[in-house]
């Protein structure tokens, strides 16, 4: 999912990851969230070096979203630093009592 209009990654955790999440869970009681990892030695990943390195960005609440989201993605790093961090947003938020993430 794309980040804009937002300007940290606090603010996309919190305009567009936890609402998705919860609309998601007004219809079900149970959600599981799953990240995406290239393997060094798959073919995807022999790929993904053709297209070149990605622009590297350290991942915290007050950084803020690089400009070009496709660069930013493309470093192995920065998704693993995203998706630690979305999960750990996710896991920390309060959603109803029925639900289970």
């Amino acid at each position: 999912m794309k980040p804009l209009p937002s300007m940290t990654f606090q603010e996309y955790a919190r305009q567009i990851i936890l609402p998705y999440t919860e609309k998601e869970l007004e219809a079900k009681m149970r959600l599981d969230v799953v990240f995406d990892e290239y393997r060094k030695v798959s073919l995807n990943s022999c790929t993904k070096e053709k297209r070149g390195v990605g622009l590297r960005r350290k991942v915290s609440a007050s950084t803020k979203i690089p400009g070009n989201w496709n660069d930013f993605l493309r470093d192995d790093t920065n998704k693993e630093e995203l998706f630690h961090y979305m999960a750990d947003e996710i896991v920390s938020h309060s959603f109803a009592p029925r639900n289970q993430v």
